[in-house]
């Protein structure tokens, strides 16, 4: 009977190990679940850093430029080595933890053009304004633009084109518009874009870029006057102006 008993204690044990590793009631598992408390935030940007993103993607070459949300300060700017070790830690201290709201860089080599910050009402208090003024300082300093624009509810191309300095003769100006494969087979048809006409009071429902007026060129509705979204053909979204109701169901 000993030796029997001698058997069954490793078997014993390893019940013992797997219970601790496998269960949900171990207490091994319970620390296991306690070291990860994390939880997926909701949005990368605000709605109106988001908004912000697109009509400035909107107002830039595509072919020339790519635009990124959220790039930590470190990422653009580093502390000039041969200062005493003291003041290189306070230097880095007040960057590590910034981001930037969005990073223009060159499409082919990926090198850091113009750094842009949103600012809000937050930036009004005088605390914010003195890190703002580092921020701006550090990044002068550095060789890489800061530009700033004031959060409000819309923006022109030309505006943020001429706050980076870009050159107008040198941009793609409005173009047609073809049919879109949305409209294709639901009785929508194509629209021109002549001159883009801002409507601030008017956001994309599905990617919160400005809509804009533009007419129907050609079908039975020629002529007709639509709300599309700005950023058309990344997103194709239309909306009714007056008693366009035909236009409900698109998009």
């Amino acid at each position: 009977m000993f030796d029997g008993l001698l058997y069954l204690i490793p078997l014993a044990v390893l019940a013992v190990i797997i219970f601790l590793i496998a269960s949900p009631l171990s207490p091994l598992a319970k620390k296991v679940r306690v070291e990860y408390p994390y939880q997926r935030r909701e949005r990368l940007m605000t709605e109106a850093e988001g908004s912000f993103y697109q009509v400035l993607e909107l107002a830039l070459p595509a072919d020339r430029y790519r635009l990124f949300g959220k790039v930590r300060v470190e990422d653009l700017i580093s502390v000039k080595p041969g200062l005493d070790r003291q003041a290189w830690h306070s230097f880095r201290n007040r960057i590590k933890s910034r981001h930037i709201d969005i990073v223009i860089v060159e499409r082919k080599t990926f090198k850091p053009v113009w750094a842009v910050e949103l600012d809000d009402k937050s930036h009004d208090s005088a605390k914010r304004k003195e890190r703002d003024s580092f921020l701006d300082n550090a990044f002068e300093a550095a060789g890489l633009p800061l530009v700033r624009f004031k959060a409000k509810r819309s923006y022109t191309t030309a505006d943020l084109q001429r706050a980076m300095g870009l050159d107008q003769a040198n941009l793609p100006t409005d173009e047609t518009i073809a049919q879109s494969e949305e409209s294709k087979g639901s009785g929508v048809e194509s629209i021109s874009a002549s001159r883009v006409e801002e409507a601030p009071e008017r956001f994309c429902p599905r990617c919160y870029a400005p809509m804009v007026k533009k007419r129907v060129r050609s079908g039975k509705h020629a002529g007709t006057e639509v709300m599309a979204c700005s950023r058309y053909p990344k997103c194709r979204k239309l909306l009714p102006i007056a008693d366009t109701a035909w236009l409900k169901s698109s998009g």
